[in-house]
Order: structure tokens, then C-alpha cells, then sequence
């Protein structure tokens, strides 16, 4: 929810304080084109939400596994790690994940390179990488599925307000989590999904925006 979809993303590719390995890992194959994507997953006790993320980047040429695995591993070891713990890689079946409690999975397939907290992902896309699509180039595409993503939305924002919601009595002003946030999903309940698509035209930018409604 709180990741645009309306503009590009902003470039880094300028900025200095990137890593030594990670910076010289991606300067010596340019990233050509990358899809990110976010999803949520209520736990299996139906109390905690979980927050998941997949990257996959397409380098100019294929990718270094064990290159990208150094330079993963000395990026993250300074914020995730103590005296280096959790910060080596085990073998998976099409991939290599952290060893620690971080979930952070891995996998390099030539050019693609993928990487997700959650390895369900890594083994889902994996397979796909390489097929050919029907979709024009375009600057930047982008959706939000609205009707897969309301529930668990609804309860991870319940959670952040779950002792004030509790008090009631005349005056009580509405939380902004769990009933202001809330109410603009419940709105917009019939939008199934939205998709952003912008390509280059020359002399401008054109831009197209779909929903979908549902039945």
C-alpha cells in the first residue's frame, strides 16, 4: 500500500553510498530492466501478516553466482549479523538461501537474477524466467490487485490499532490505521485491480491506467 505505482521508480544508480562489492557487482552488468513486486500472508494462526518481497533484475550479460552471492552476503552482514553469523549460504533445490533468520533466498538463471524473502517466490518464478511475452516495451509498467490484497491489508492495519479500537464512548475520534486507512479499501471495494502502464512516444510520454472491477 504504501509503494507508488504512478511514477517510475527513482533512479540510484547515481548515488555513492551503495556498497563497495554490491556497487562493483552491478557495474560490471548494467541492470537492463528489473520487476519487483510485494504480497502479504496472513500466518497459519490467522494473528500476524507477513510483508513478502521479490526482485528480479536482467543483467547485460549473465550473472556471477558466486559473486552475487559475496557481495549479497557482505551487504547484509553489517545490519543482519553478529561476528558473521547467519550470513553464509545453503544449498536449496534451485537456489541458495541465508543460513540465518533472516530469509533471504537467491538464484541465478544467466541473465536473471532473482531474489525474494521468501523462497516460495525463487521457486515460482525460476521456471519462467526466459519465456517470451506478448508486451510492448514500455518505460515502466506497474498494478496493484486490489482484491487479493484487501483482506490481509484490513487485518495488518486492525493489528497496528488493535488497543485503541477497543475503546469506545461519544467523541472518540476514528484511528487512522484501522478506520481511516480501512474506510478508503471499503470504498474502493468494487476495484479489483489497478495497472499503470507508460510508454515512450518520441516527442512524450503516454500513459494508460486500467481497472478492473469486480462483479
Amino acid at each position: 500500500m504504501e509503494t507508488r505505482i504512478d511514477q517510475a521508480p527513482f533512479d540510484t544508480g547515481s548515488l555513492s553510498a551503495t556498497p563497495g562489492a554490491l556497487k562493483s557487482l552491478l557495474a560490471k552488468n548494467p541492470v537492463e530492466a528489473s520487476l519487483s513486486f510485494e504480497s502479504t500472508d496472513t500466518e497459519k494462526d490467522g494473528v500476524f501478516v507477513r510483508l513478502h518481497t521479490a526482485v528480479i533484475l536482467l543483467g547485460s550479460a549473465d550473472w556471477d553466482d558466486a559473486a552475487v552471492r559475496a557481495a549479497i552476503a557482505e551487504f547484509v552482514r553489517p545490519m543482519y549479523t553478529a561476528g558473521g553469523l547467519g550470513a553464509a549460504w545453503r544449498q536449496q533445490s534451485g537456489y541458495q538461501e541465508l543460513d540465518g533468520l533472516w530469509p533471504l533466498a537467491v538464484a541465478v538463471r544467466g541473465k536473471y537474477l532473482i531474489l525474494s524473502d521468501d523462497a516460495r517466490w525463487i521457486r515460482e518464478i525460476g521456471p519462467r524466467t526466459g519465456q517470451s511475452a506478448d508486451v510492448q516495451p514500455a518505460l515502466w509498467i506497474a498494478g496493484f490487485n486490489h482484491a487479493r490484497e484487501r483482506q490481509p491489508f484490513l487485518r495488518l492495519v486492525h493489528l497496528l490499532d488493535i488497543q485503541a479500537v477497543s475503546q469506545t464512548g461519544a467523541g472518540r475520534q476514528p484511528e487512522f490505521f484501522s478506520e481511516n486507512m480501512a474506510s478508503l479499501s471499503n470504498v474502493l471495494s468494487k476495484v479489483a485491480s489497478e495497472k499503470v502502464v507508460a510508454r515512450d512516444a518520441g516527442d512524450k510520454v503516454l500513459q494508460t491506467v486500467i481497472y478492473e472491477w469486480a462483479e
